[in-house]
């Protein structure tokens, strides 16, 4: 268990696998990743960084992670954050710099150092996964529009996307959950893309 919390956001504990003919990690991982329960596919684990090209560098040296989906976080990018987001297996970490002194955050890196901020699935129904939220006591922290359409093109996004939810679950989950509804029927060509 490795104290990496300022560095990544989150502590690392490593294990050598105990399996005598254990599979290659990259290979064993696309077996794991199974989708269990009524979640449709992760998009990222969102996390507060000071300093997003510092912590990529780090999970390029000792894991040979890579930057992933260059053109989504171009397109998250702003005057408000950076973002980058690296593959650590076939995981998708976004990290977030916030670059001025507000928001959700922003708040978070001050009051509590790096850490993960949320994390943003892909539901099928909007409507229905927020009315299970809310009769589970957890309420919005905002809604937003995405246009979808810029990142996947317009030709292969559904009509009228709802808003993506950001919903405050710390307290219940020690994260906040991101949704967003299905974009389109095939994510595949936009999801995990390397440089």
């Amino acid at each position: 268990m490795m104290d990496t919390m300022k560095a990544l956001g989150f502590h690392l504990e490593l294990a050598e696998s105990p399996m005598r003919d254990a599979p290659p990690v990259n290979e064993a991982a696309p077996a794991m990743a199974e989708k269990i329960g009524r979640v449709t596919p992760m998009l990222h684990i969102e996390l507060t960084t000071d300093d997003a090209e510092a912590t990529y560098e780090l999970l390029k040296k000792v894991f040979g992670s890579e930057k992933v989906e260059l053109e989504f976080a171009g397109f998250l990018d702003s005057e408000f954050m950076k973002i980058v987001h690296v593959n650590l297996s076939d995981v998708v970490l976004q990290y977030c710099q916030p670059l001025m002194k507000e928001g959700s955050w922003y708040e978070q890196l001050r009051d509590k150092g790096p850490g993960v901020h949320n994390i943003t699935f892909v539901v099928d129904d909007m409507e229905q996964t927020m009315n299970a939220i809310n009769k589970a006591g957890a309420e919005d922290l905002f809604a937003f529009p995405l246009d979808w359409g810029l990142v996947l093109g317009a030709e292969n996004v559904k009509e009228n996307a709802p808003p993506v939810h950001m919903v405050n679950t710390m307290d219940l989950l020690g994260f906040h959950l991101e949704l967003g509804e299905r974009p389109a029927d095939d994510l595949r060509d936009f999801l995990f893309k390397k440089i």
